[in-house]
């Protein structure tokens, strides 16, 4: 999880049922020389401007603190 240790923050959104084009881009991990989010429509006014994909049906902002 080096994009979360160095960001200190992620979201996690709760996705519509059948969603299948962000699940198969997850499930198998990411390149991480890439930005996983690329072409996807992502909200950009939220408190802690993590990565949150604007058709998410909700989603929680989490910021490590430790």
């Amino acid at each position: 999880m080096p994009l979360i240790s160095e960001s200190r923050k992620f979201g996690l959104c709760q996705l519509p049922k059948g969603e299948k084009v962000i699940l198969r881009k997850f499930a198998g991990g990411v390149d991480l020389s890439e930005d996983p989010f690329l072409g996807f429509d992502l909200v950009h006014d939220t408190q802690l401007e993590a990565p949150i994909l604007s058709h998410a049906l909700s989603y929680m902002e989490c910021e490590l603190v430790c």
